[in-house]
């Protein structure tokens, strides 16, 4: 499981984030993805109300760097 899917109180750590943000106007998040990224595409799909970017950062971990 991803750690930004990781249940606390019965919602994932990335419900509260995009809560937090929604309280202060920001509606665009940009969400990277790498380890198990299909939980955290499914989950950003679902939603509703928000614009959820998410990029692939999968190519980064073959090089160890954020480059990619």
């Amino acid at each position: 499981m991803p750690k930004p899917m990781v249940p606390i109180l019965g919602k994932p750590v990335l419900e509260y984030l995009i809560e937090h943000l929604a309280r202060y106007g920001v509606n665009e998040t940009m969400i990277n993805v790498a380890f198990n990224h299909h939980k955290i595409e499914e989950y950003c799909v679902d939603r509703s109300g928000e614009t959820l970017y998410v990029g692939d950062d999968r190519t980064a971990l073959r090089w160890g760097d954020a480059r990619g």
